[in-house]
């Protein structure tokens, strides 16, 4: 049985490496200097490399922020309506991405005055908050969770208002 559970696993990973390799040779092969071909293909992809990890940073970076108000009054004060924030947030995690971004779309085009954003990057970060929020919000409210209630309560004690002490504490 683990043999069996090994060579799935093995299969569905080394598969597409597999077929990567495959095509890259295949590319590269029929060329007059393979290593120079290859070499100038990989850096044809440095910029977008840097370019996705750059969206992905500040889009997990813009999902922190959006959803750690709700992820605080979650955690420090359960309510109702903290509930229905929280439930909202996490329900966007339930709908397939190409849902949300095919919604982003339709609503970029549809309403007007807002076809600008077409394609824009603002959607695409909206669309990674709208998918992503779920997972920002567990971790926020287990990092809000993880700060003693008496730290913000001596902060209070020494005068700082609330939005001081959400900022800093």
């Amino acid at each position: 049985a683990a043999a069996g559970v090994v060579g799935f696993m093995g299969a569905a990973l080394g598969g597409p490496v597999a077929s990567l390799v495959w095509w890259s040779w295949k590319g590269t092969s029929q060329a007059a200097d393979p290593w120079n071909e290859l070499t100038t293909q990989l850096a044809d992809l440095q910029q977008p490399t840097v370019n996705t990890a750059a969206v992905g940073v500040l889009g997990a970076a813009i999902a922190v922020a959006v959803v750690l108000p709700v992820a605080w009054v979650t955690t420090r004060y359960r309510g109702r309506i903290g509930s229905v924030a929280n439930a909202l947030i996490v329900g966007g995690y339930a709908l397939p991405g190409i849902a949300i971004a095919l919604a982003l779309v339709c609503w970029s085009l549809g309403v007007s005055g807002a076809t600008w954003l077409y394609q824009s990057f603002a959607v695409l970060i909206a669309g990674y908050v709208l998918h992503f929020g779920a997972q920002s919000m567990r971790a926020s409210q287990v990092a809000v969770a993880a700060v003693p209630r008496r730290v913000g309560e001596a902060a209070a004690m020494l005068g700082a208002r609330r939005t001081r002490r959400f900022l800093a504490v």
